[in-house]
């Protein structure tokens, strides 16, 4: 996060900055990850009106819409495959869920 920059704020610069624009959301969750050292991992889910089409760059290998199923298959980051992991009896409403 940039200096003042709410978790939010900087979810959605990081976001854009790897699959363009967003459309309107609402903020469905936000979980923290004390990773030790001063270091926090931020996964903050959205609920978006529609479906979107978003673009791969440098950082980004695939885009794509998946079921909460799905997504336990895919090859993601540490901090957010443990969140996925955890136990989530009530898992939040993703699209195609």
């Amino acid at each position: 996060m940039r200096e003042g920059e709410s978790p939010e704020k900087a979810a959605r610069r990081e976001a854009e900055e790897e699959i363009g624009p967003i459309p309107t959301y609402q903020i469905a969750g936000i979980d923290v990850q004390d990773c030790g050292a001063g270091w926090k991992f931020h996964i903050i889910t959205v609920d978006v009106d529609h479906m979107f089409d978003a673009f791969c760059v440098r950082e980004t290998d695939a885009t794509g819409w998946f079921t909460w199923e799905e997504m336990h298959t895919l090859p993601l980051h540490p901090g957010f495959r443990k969140w996925l992991d955890d136990d989530q009896s009530d898992p939040p409403n993703l699209a195609g869920n």
